[in-house]
């Protein structure tokens, strides 16, 4: 089987939960030329917290479609599964915000900026 592209020493993060859908094969441009990575991409709902979701993408070499498509076949929809990943990769999005402060310099924040009416419906 082929190797996942690995990421440098450093840090990570381990989180456990359920798969929410079967895992798909996307494809990533890794340089000017046109070139295409495979990608293992999963949606995992976290059970260390309730209502989290997890976005996985897994990076494969540019020969490893083949690994990268029969990896995606046994992942399905409510296996349990880990998930090891660096800490550099993480992206955070913070839904509903319900205040944001600003800093005036680096250590005391202004008065929260309140939502506008409704900003808590929002639907994204």
């Amino acid at each position: 089987m082929g190797k996942a592209l690995q990421a440098p020493d450093g840090q990570t993060v381990t989180h456990s939960g359920t798969l929410m859908a079967a895992a798909q094969v996307r494809f990533t441009p890794i340089d000017s030329e046109g070139r295409m990575a495979p990608v293992l991409c999963m949606t995992v709902a976290l059970d260390s917290f309730a209502g989290v979701v997890m976005q996985l993408e897994q990076c494969f070499q540019t020969q490893g479609v083949a690994q990268c498509q029969a990896a995606a076949r046994r992942y399905r929809a409510g296996m349990r599964v880990t998930v090891v990943a660096p800490v550099y990769g993480l992206k955070i999005s913070a839904r509903f915000v319900e205040h944001i402060h600003v800093h005036r310099d680096d250590s005391t924040p202004t008065q929260p900026n309140q939502n506008p009416a409704g900003a808590a419906a929002c639907p994204l």
